[in-house]
């Protein structure tokens, strides 16, 4: 299940609780054209294991956008991703702690500005049970 997240100057998007009983990873977008900083409180209950992952995007184009900057004409979303999750880290400095069958709370952000069109956040389970939250807030400066 995917979601897309808009936001213009201050925003603070949910990123809706999820079950997990698979392995079927569960992805959300933050849409960051406007914005120039985000940060993500990322939570997991039960007994769920899996790996968090944040890549970023400047040609990314949802379905919903039309036929622009890529997108194709059918309405499928179409861009090029790249792997950021180690430009984010808790706020004392140490990487993002994927879960490993018991519950996680962490509160990360990036080492610095995250200056990108699109942020695309994916948890992948890996077993057990449980839930996964992923709250997003995003601001512009300017």
């Amino acid at each position: 299940m995917a979601d897309m997240f808009y936001g213009d100057g201050d925003s603070c998007n949910t990123i809706p609780t999820q079950a997990i009983s698979g392995t079927t990873p569960v992805v959300s977008f933050v849409e960051m054209r406007r914005l120039d900083d985000v940060s993500f409180q990322l939570i997991t209950s039960g007994t769920v294991a899996g790996t968090w992952l944040i890549e970023a995007s400047n040609n990314f184009v949802a379905a919903m956008n039309g036929n622009a900057y890529g997108s194709v004409s059918n309405g499928t979303a179409t861009g090029t991703f790249t792997d950021v999750t180690a430009m984010f880290t808790v706020p004392a400095g140490t990487a993002i702690v994927n879960p490993a069958g018991s519950t996680t709370n962490q509160f990360v952000m990036p080492k610095t500005r995250m200056r990108c069109r699109t942020l695309r956040i994916t948890f992948t389970p890996s077993a057990g049970a449980g839930n996964v939250t992923a709250l997003v807030n995003a601001k512009s400066w300017g």
